[in-house]
């Protein structure tokens, strides 16, 4: 025991130490990485105990930020689990038989021991979210480590199925394209990732939903902020005759882009770098299209990404709402370069993981009084189920008519 113990202070000493000197100048998950690559004393079961506490201090965002480090990497641990690894055994023994309460009474637990714990500080940007989300709610969703989802290639269906179930794999099917997969299981050694399957949250699967019904011809269509390139694919499995073009203002992304693609059997028409707010954006798309435009165009926007903050909690303690301007007015730059090029009925699917309306439907509003588009449909992206913990996305469909 006495040796347990020693491992647990030390992973609680080095998740001090990490929260501590980390800056939120980089995403947490890549700090980590160049941290673990750097000591190599530590093992693969060291590393998630010592991940798992700090993302637990990030889940409770600021609500216990009056109390020290290690009260609110106890109370992170407390809140996000139900059942203990050893570690509340030898801190806080008398909090145990409360880790399977509901999470209600867990948070009145805690507030009867830290009286400033405020649980609206998990997420304390309430005013600014989508009316769609029961605010309570979604604040206490943070707390809960998000699903794993795939969706399964158009053909790979019998494939994908089989090798799971041969390898025992536990998963749960939403629909016949999308898997939740429970645990912490590896396809990559199983699967050909992006031909078999794409990594990809459900409600971002959902976009589909919002695609336009077009005739099995080919056209023109345009992902004009590919970013990961996940939505790409998507575009292809639903209209797979039609011309892709894909672009994006990194790089760096179009790189791994490229990579992806190319594993999942799709030859873009064309595949080009271009900043959308540039001066010079419309030349660059110019050279880079066909002359007659698009018949659909994807604008998965630059946004908060407070939709996927389950998954990147860090933002729950760094975020500055003074940047939501800066979002909105980057977005409405964008959806305007891309307009004069798209075809007269053809069509625009506006796309953002935010919750925030500013970047939501106030977008949207702005869109419609200055432009001569028109709204098809509109809403939020959230999974009925809460236990599916899916992120949040926001979709719009427009058109301009002939």
């Amino acid at each position: 025991m006495a040796s347990l113990n020693g491992y647990f202070m030390s992973y609680q000493k080095t998740a001090s130490a990490l929260l501590a000197s980390y800056k939120y100048a980089e995403p947490f998950a890549a700090y980590l990485k160049k941290y673990f690559k750097q000591h190599h004393k530590f093992g693969s079961r060291d590393r998630k105990v010592i991940s798992d506490f700090c993302y637990g201090f990030f889940r409770i965002g600021k609500s216990a930020e009056k109390y020290t480090l290690d009260d609110q990497l106890q109370i992170g641990f407390f809140l996000t689990h139900s059942q203990d690894n050893g570690y509340l055994s030898l801190v806080q023994p008398s909090w145990i038989d409360e880790l399977t309460n509901s999470i209600d009474l867990k948070i009145n637990f805690i507030k009867s021991i830290y009286s400033s714990f405020d649980e609206t500080k998990i997420f304390p940007f309430s005013s600014q979210v989508d009316a769609a989300l029961e605010s309570d709610q979604f604040r206490k969703s943070h707390l809960i480590k998000p699903s794993f989802f795939i969706r399964i290639r158009p053909g790979r269906n019998d494939v994908v199925m089989n090798k799971l179930k041969e390898a025992n794999i536990d998963f749960t099917e939403i629909n016949p394209s999308c898997l939740l997969i429970n645990g912490h299981s590896n396809l990559e050694n199983l699967l050909e990732v992006n031909n078999d399957y794409v990594v990809q949250d459900l409600n971002s699967q959902q976009t589909q939903a919002f695609l336009p019904d077009l005739n099995d011809d080919a056209f023109p269509m345009w992902d004009a902020c590919a970013g990961g390139g996940g939505k790409s694919i998507l575009l292809h499995d639903t209209y797979k005759k039609a011309d892709l073009y894909v672009s994006d203002v990194r790089e760096s992304i179009l790189v791994d882009l490229k990579l992806r693609l190319k594993q999942a059997k799709i030859r873009a028409a064309n595949i080009f770098n271009v900043d959308l707010e540039s001066n010079d954006a419309n030349s660059t798309v110019i050279k880079s299209i066909p002359k007659k435009g698009f018949k659909l165009i994807l604008a998965d926007v630059p946004c908060s990404g407070s939709g996927t903050w389950g998954r990147n909690p860090e933002s729950l303690r760094s975020f500055d709402e003074q940047d939501l301007v800066v979002f909105h007015q980057k977005q409405v730059s964008i959806i305007k370069t891309v307009i004069p090029f798209l075809q007269k009925g053809g069509f625009l699917l506006y796309v953002t993981c935010s919750v925030f309306t500013i970047e939501n439907d106030q977008v949207i509003d702005l869109i419609l009084n200055d432009t001569p588009l028109k709204l098809l449909k509109r809403g939020m992206l959230v999974e009925n189920d809460s236990e599916l913990q899916g992120d949040k996305l926001y979709a719009a469909l427009l058109t301009l008519e002939a």
